[in-house]
C-alpha cells in the first residue's frame, strides 16, 4: 500500500518534470522557427 503511494508521487512527479521539459523544449523551437523565417 505505502509503495503505491510512493510510486504514484514518483510518477506525478516525473510527469510535471516531462511537462516542464517539453514547454521549454517548445519555447525553444518557436524561438528557433522565428530566427529561421
Amino acid at each position: 500500500m505505502l509503495l503505491r503511494e510512493s510510486l504514484r508521487r514518483n510518477i506525478t512527479l516525473m510527469v510535471k518534470r516531462l511537462s516542464s521539459i517539453l514547454s521549454i523544449f517548445k519555447v525553444i523551437v518557436e524561438m528557433g522557427v522565428v530566427s529561421i523565417f
